[in-house]
């Protein structure tokens, strides 16, 4: 985030939505030229305190119109919004605050000691499944679903048809599901 004393003369912070932000600050005395003069017509005109909605700026009054009084009115409406929301849910802290630990306790949770030997016995019956195939058919089944390859890279891999990859996958899955039948009952 850039400080202050990075900020050019004429722009301040705007915290809108909890964000921070540079925007340009109007000149406090607005040169009202002839073509402006038309474009504005007669206009009512209100002065505001521009410290009222940018906070690092110096005490000072301008005069902006109707439309940008209700913007900038609207963006200081919006912003207490969401501060009351904060408040009102308790969400004063970021789920990366700091070292991520906050985040690492919320997404992952410490399997219990039944599910960890649950998770260890179906790996062992899975790998005694795939041990219990032919070796073509193992290494092709290991290839595809443990390493990741595609039936394309196996096949020219091994120098063979995809549709004989394909039928010899097909077939492992086939006896493992068989042999794990037997397990699961």
């Amino acid at each position: 985030m850039p400080r202050l004393s990075s900020l050019l003369p004429g722009e301040a912070r705007s915290f809108a939505y909890g964000r921070i932000s540079t925007v340009p600050i109007p000149s406090p005395t607005p040169i009202i030229t002839p073509t402006l003069k038309m474009m504005i017509g007669d206009k009512k005109m209100q002065r505001i305190n521009l410290r009222e909605y940018y906070p690092f700026c110096e005490e000072s009054t301008i005069e902006v119109s109707d439309e940008v009084l209700a913007v900038l009115q609207g963006e200081k409406r919006r912003e207490r919004s969401y501060i009351e929301r904060v408040r009102r849910n308790k969400a004063y802290y970021s789920l990366d605050l700091d070292d991520g630990a906050i985040e690492n306790d919320a997404l992952f949770l410490s399997p219990s000691p039944e599910t960890v030997v649950e998770r260890r016995q179906i790996t062992e019956e899975v790998y005694a499944a795939l041990d219990s195939l032919p070796d073509k058919q193992r290494r092709r089944v290991y290839a595809q679903y443990i390493l990741g390859f595609s039936q394309t890279e196996i096949a020219s891999a091994e120098g063979v048809d995809l549709s004989a990859v394909s039928r010899s996958i097909g077939r492992g899955l086939e006896g493992m599901k068989k042999f794990l039948a037997a397990f699961f009952g």
